[in-house]
């Protein structure tokens, strides 16, 4: 043998040493036990390699290749990165197209596909700034029923108030109750946009700007446009206790004639826990909710909901 022959003869490494007997059982067809003595391993052994290889699950070779195995895809994003670069879209709208579309690749990589193509960059596209400011709609009482029109409204189910409101008799109530107007704004517009804000779950008077931009809710409200945050805000503090209790009090007397309140229904009160850090108490005894969580040197007052 040649010098070196010593590597096939003898292997050290194991997966070489599990190839050479392998080879030595198919090719020069040894029986298991002249492996197994060769290469120390048992007969059994020798069948249980054999049939993996059979099986396909044993791999002695590396490919001398790497990288990706699969069909590159460099020609087609260059072809693609030619087709926007034409429609005047600059390297960073390019990647974000491509990311789009499954082929992400960064904006580098697009500059220089271009580059390689001899292709200049944009110019420097100036501040958009900022967007065009419309007029805004002032709210003001409609000057008659509009016939015929036609308005686009995001907000239509509220629409499901008005047969309520106008059984109940609302703007007379609202009226009765002495509520403060405006020389534009009747005391109803004002509550009724309050009202509309509120059943469209808006927590806050100053949330109202979507509801103020769309024109078909004003015309539920017999407005050209719901009044802006700042009347909203503005009017609620500018409400009486007194006016609050002639509505409920003519509301509930409303809703006992139309049949809404029969007496034998109710309400539900339940106490919340309002925490109180200090040290005087304003209530010696109140309760407590058992599932609070009090704290030591903290006091709770206890509020109807």
């Amino acid at each position: 043998m040649r010098a070196g022959a010593e590597y096939f003869v003898a292997p050290g490494e194991p997966a070489q040493r599990r190839y050479e007997a392998l080879r030595l059982y198919f090719v020069e067809e040894a029986s298991a036990e002249e492996v197994g003595a060769r290469f120390g391993y048992s007969p059994a052994t020798v069948h249980q390699l054999a049939a993996e290889l059979r099986a396909g699950r044993s791999s002695f070779f590396r490919s001398s290749k790497p990288g990706p195995k699969g069909p590159r895809k460099t020609t087609t994003v260059r072809d693609r990165v030619l087709v926007l670069r034409a429609r005047d879209a600059s390297v960073t709208e390019i990647a974000q197209t491509l990311a789009a579309e499954g082929s992400p690749v960064s904006a580098q990589s697009v500059w220089a596909i271009l580059k390689a193509e001899g292709i200049e960059r944009l110019q420097r596209r100036g501040p958009g700034g900022p967007p065009p400011r419309l007029e805004p709609v002032r709210a003001g009482a409609i000057d008659g029923w509009p016939a015929g029109a036609r308005y686009d409204c995001d907000h239509a189910g509220l629409y499901l108030l008005l047969p309520a409101m106008a059984t109940l008799g609302l703007d007379a109530l609202v009226a009765a109750a002495r509520y403060p107007g405006t020389k534009v704004l009747s005391s109803f517009h004002s509550l009724a946009s309050l009202l509309l804000l509120k059943c469209s779950r808006r927590g806050r008077a100053a949330n109202a700007f979507p509801l103020g931009a769309d024109p078909g809710l004003g015309l539920a409200a017999g407005l050209v446009a719901l009044p802006k945050a700042t009347h909203l805000t503005s009017y609620s503090y500018r409400v009486r206790r007194s006016s609050n209790l002639a509505l409920l009090e003519g509301l509930g007397r409303r809703c006992r004639q139309v049949g809404l309140y029969s007496g034998e229904g109710g309400f539900n009160l339940d106490f919340h826990t309002i925490r109180h850090h200090g040290e005087q108490v304003p209530l010696e005894e109140h309760y407590v909710a058992s599932r609070s969580q009090c704290q030591r040197r903290s006091n709770s007052l206890a509020g109807v909901v």
